[in-house]
């Protein structure tokens, strides 16, 4: 069974406080517009007097709600990647879009966007990307290939072994839930926590995104630290997945691993029933 925005305990204050920057940058009847799903109408619409599409990519304009989806896959495959406790990354403005069609493989999304690091005075840089939404009865996840124009500078090591540190020596295995709660409200020292489930659930949305999905983690329902004999540290998430695109509510849980010297690591992950 699921859960839809407006269904009785859905955290409808919460998806309010925490649409993506890149829905602000649009406006408010994007999440409605998002609904629409394939990219069939949008060959349709910027083909020229009903030609058939060129091999080459067909541009169209980056504000479309689909451009900022496709971008939004990229992010979440960056933050995967890229990110850390101390350090997740935000989308900004979408500034080039295309889309090739590829017969027999699905659509390919050709895009020029920004990407800032979601800290105090963070740095900004441009991605240049691809992504590739496989079609047929195989569920496959979209190829991302991405080039950043620069390197971000304001990443702090420090600042992610302090916290790491801080966590080794807790006098019990940390153990928390509701983060943020509904109102949007996270104590400052929980939020690494938070960060880190945003970095592990950038490979669950990579892995099971489709040009039909807009997901987003909005909250931690639960996290526990669990105990290990080696050096890394391990948390076991239930958290909620929003997708905008069907309004969506969907539980997943997710077992985390992460160590400063090493990138963060999904141990494993599976949908939940509600």
């Amino acid at each position: 069974m699921r859960t839809l925005l407006g269904s009785p305990g859905a955290p409808v204050r919460l998806l309010q406080l925490l649409l993506p920057a890149s829905l602000v940058l649009a406006g408010p009847e994007w999440p409605l517009r998002a609904a629409t799903g394939s990219a069939q109408p949008l060959l349709k619409k910027f083909s020229r007097d009903g030609e058939q599409l060129s091999p080459s990519p067909m541009e169209f304009p980056p504000s479309h709600y689909q451009a900022n989806r496709a971008a939004g896959v990229v992010l979440h495959y960056v933050t995967y990647q890229r990110g850390s406790p101390q350090r997740v990354f935000e989308m900004g403005r979408v500034h080039q879009a295309s889309l090739e069609d590829i017969p027999g493989t699905g659509h390919k999304y050709h895009l020029k966007f920004e990407v800032k690091e979601s800290i105090q005075n963070g740095s900004s840089l441009n991605c240049t990307a691809e992504i590739l939404y496989h079609h047929g009865d195989t569920p496959l996840a979209p190829e991302i290939h991405y080039t950043m124009e620069g390197e971000f500078e304001t990443h702090s090591k420090e600042a992610d072994n302090l916290f790491y540190n801080r966590i080794q020596h807790l006098s019990e295995p940390l153990e928390t839930k509701n983060l943020p709660d509904n109102d949007g409200n996270m104590s400052a020292e929980m939020k690494p926590i938070f960060n880190l489930a945003k970095v592990a659930s950038g490979y669950i949305i990579w892995q099971n995104s489709t040009e039909n999905t807009w997901y987003n983690m909005i909250q931690i329902q639960n996290v526990k630290q669990v105990k290990r004999n080696d050096d890394y540290l391990e948390f076991s998430y239930e958290v909620l997945f929003h997708d905008i695109a069907s309004q969506e509510i969907v539980p997943w849980h997710m077992q985390v691993l992460w160590h400063p010297q090493h990138e963060v690591k999904v141990a494993q992950n599976s949908r939940q029933s509600k």
